[in-house]
């Protein structure tokens, strides 16, 4: 009897042992870190609505072209030529010219003096206020075109900038290059005037000599 009773102890600390070793769960692995994937980011968009703080997140897709007093405006051209007091202009064209070296465009265009040199990567801005450029526009009864001056701001960026030195041995006009970059600009209505605007991308723009430039002329003295 008392074998008996030395073999219950044994036999109960064996079944306490077993029924902890089932109460013990397998350990779970720790979960590993999901790392969120970047936003995307957003792209330009498909259209461009007159605003007096242009950017150059709201240039659209596409080519330049806007509104002009309601009417919509179409950019064929595009010209950079330097001013006789070395600063730089441009002038968007709704004329598609022969001949990139005309002293006198037909039809509307947007005209704007840089304050900065243009060069690839450049960013010329300019905040919504008078002067620095104007804007050749149909008269609102479509008798012809006038120079508009009004409250403009604009953003201009140059991507690519291609330019040749003046060849004494070419002719008194020539051209001198090309530039591709992005552009919105935007004229604040009055009178008979809406707001006016045009915004889009550009490539081929021309460069060119309308005369000897300036800093050729500094050089010669």
């Amino acid at each position: 009897m008392r074998g008996y009773l030395l073999l219950i102890p044994a036999v109960l600390l064996m079944v306490s042992c077993a029924t902890q070793q089932e109460q013990v769960a397998p350990a779970i692995p720790e979960a590993e870190a999901v790392i969120a994937a970047p936003a995307p980011t957003p792209g330009p968009p498909e259209t461009f609505d007159y605003t007096e703080n242009p950017t150059l997140a709201l240039i659209p897709l596409g080519a330049v072209r806007g509104q002009a007093n309601g009417e919509e405006f179409t950019v064929n051209t595009i010209i950079f030529e330097p001013k006789s007091d070395g600063t730089w202009e441009v002038k968007f064209c709704e004329a598609d010219l022969d001949d990139p070296t005309e002293v006198l465009i037909d039809g509307q265009y947007i005209y704007l003096d840089l304050a900065e040199a243009p060069e690839a990567g450049k960013v010329i801005e300019k905040p919504m206020e008078f002067g620095a450029g104007f804007f050749q526009i149909t008269l609102p009864d479509g008798t012809g075109t006038t120079s508009w001056n009004a409250d403009n701001a604009w953003v201009l960026e140059i991507t690519d900038w291609n330019q040749e030195p003046w060849d004494p041995d070419d002719d008194f006009f020539q051209t001198a290059g090309t530039a591709s970059g992005r552009v919105a600009v935007c004229y604040k209505g009055y009178g008979d005037f809406e707001n006016s605007w045009a915004a889009g991308n550009f490539d081929g723009a021309v460069i060119r000599y309308m005369g000897e430039p300036p800093w050729v002329q500094e050089s010669e003295e």
